[in-house]
């Protein structure tokens, strides 16, 4: 379980769901505690405060504070995953005749 400034990723879920569903549909002034009785593990001044972290982040990104990252393209990752080791284990490696070796000083034919 990924914890995120203390919060586990399903506290964040619960959280995003509450606020999709009682942000704009309910302008109420019990909109907090009712995102809270989605996320009980939480307190109101927590879940505030988590919103204003998200909305700060949100805006930086907007802004372009912070640079959108650069992810390679999934052909090249392919290649850099199977480092043409082909399919299995590939921390083992084979004798001229193909036979797995490492685990087993004579090699298993």
């Amino acid at each position: 379980m990924a914890s995120v400034g203390g919060w586990i990723r399903e506290e964040e879920k619960a959280f995003e769901t509450a606020i999709a569903m009682h942000w704009a549909a309910d302008d109420s002034k019990d909109r907090w505690e009712k995102i809270a009785s989605l996320v009980p593990s939480k307190i109101v001044t927590e879940l505030k405060k988590h919103y204003e972290v998200l909305v700060e982040d949100v805006d930086a990104n907007e802004s372009g504070q912070i640079p959108i990252p650069t992810y390679i393209k999934e052909e090249v990752a392919d290649e850099r995953l199977n480092c043409n080791f082909g399919t299995g284990f590939s921390g083992l490696g084979t004798d001229s005749g193909g036979v797995g070796i490492g685990l087993n000083s004579g090699g298993v034919k």
